[in-house]
């Protein structure tokens, strides 16, 4: 549809310069128009893939949080590029469609992970001078000073430093519940840069990883010299399941040996 719309601003471009009067005679050739038709759908359909990736990245990692029974909160909703594009054009349309094409497209993703908050921004332009898709995502820790920013050029990269993300803020929302913890001083982060947690049990020491990627949220214990492993899984159908189902809190507090 947005194809035959240029199409018909293109013919009546055409039409009403063909029914002005004519330049003077001259030796020098005829100009003849180009109008960009192509080259705007394909940068508009690549936002719009873009767009849709990421939106599948989120969506599914609010399943398995869900599933986990952690924390995460859509701040607003990203629609296609293509209803985007249709909520920002005002009449008449045929006319402000073309030049609407013309202009890079952005789209925002907010959401509030566990104990962070991104923002990913999605640029596409075929103009100089950037060519093709950015994604910008910025955090902010809850405890953190200043937000952080990163550039990528794929969802795929995107995924992996989102996932690192979730897994350091899920460490960070255990050691503020107590009850996660069982309410047992002696945990500590071993790095910033590492999701997890150890403390030392007499001789022993107990040990906590939480690991995030494509298939799910797992979690691996080491209490009392007893290892244990878990892992979260989250689909739009498992609703029902995810309810009945323990949360990563409450696992970690039977592990611990504590009644709740």
């Amino acid at each position: 549809m947005t194809l035959r719309i240029l199409l018909s601003h293109a013919h009546g471009e055409n039409h009403h310069r063909r029914s002005q009067l004519p330049p003077p005679i001259s030796e020098a050739p005829a100009s003849r128009r180009v109008y960009p038709l192509l080259r705007p759908l394909l940068e508009l359909n690549q936002h719009d893939t873009a767009v849709r990736a990421a939106h599948d990245l989120l969506r599914n990692l609010s399943w398995v949080l869900s599933a986990a029974k952690l924390p995460f909160t859509p701040e607003n909703e990203a629609s296609s590029a293509f209803t985007s594009l249709l909520s920002d054009l005002k009449p008449p349309i045929v006319s402000s469609l073309p030049s609407r094409l013309m202009r890079p497209h952005h789209t925002t993703m907010v959401t509030q992970l566990p104990s962070t908050r991104a923002t990913l921004d999605i640029h596409t332009s075929t103009s100089a001078p950037t060519f093709g898709t950015t994604f910008q995502l910025s955090t902010l820790a809850d405890s953190g000073p200043l937000p952080q920013s990163l550039q990528f050029p794929t969802v795929d990269k995107v995924a992996k430093h989102l996932f690192s993300i979730t897994a350091l803020g899920t460490i960070a929302y255990l050691l503020r519940e107590e009850e996660a913890l069982g309410r047992r001083e002696g945990w500590r982060q071993v790095s910033p840069y590492l999701p997890e947690l150890v403390r030392r049990n007499g001789g022993r020491k107990d040990r906590i990883t939480i690991s995030v990627d494509g298939e799910g949220l797992s979690m691996e214990c080491v209490i009392d010299n007893k290892p244990g492993s878990w892992q979260w899984r989250g689909h739009q159908d498992d609703d029902e399941q995810q309810q009945s189902a323990k949360g990563l809190a409450e696992v970690l507090n039977e592990s611990l040996g504590v009644i709740s």
